[in-house]
């Protein structure tokens, strides 16, 4: 939606940045990311968060 503010949070590790600015998204500011302690991860469950909408919904 051309014109219309998205937001979109996400961490530098993440290598997310190039991808939205080549679609588009232009970097508007910085932030904190938040997390929880790490914990163990159960054996064979590998995920990665690459960004999270809940603060950005509201």
């Amino acid at each position: 939606r051309p014109g219309m503010f998205l937001r979109v949070d996400t961490t530098a590790d993440t290598g997310l940045a190039p991808w939205l600015v080549e679609n588009g998204l232009a970097h508007v500011g910085g932030g904190i990311a938040m997390r929880r302690p790490k914990t163990d991860i159960a054996p064979g469950r590998k995920f990665k968060t690459f960004a999270l909408t809940s603060q950005a919904l509201g």
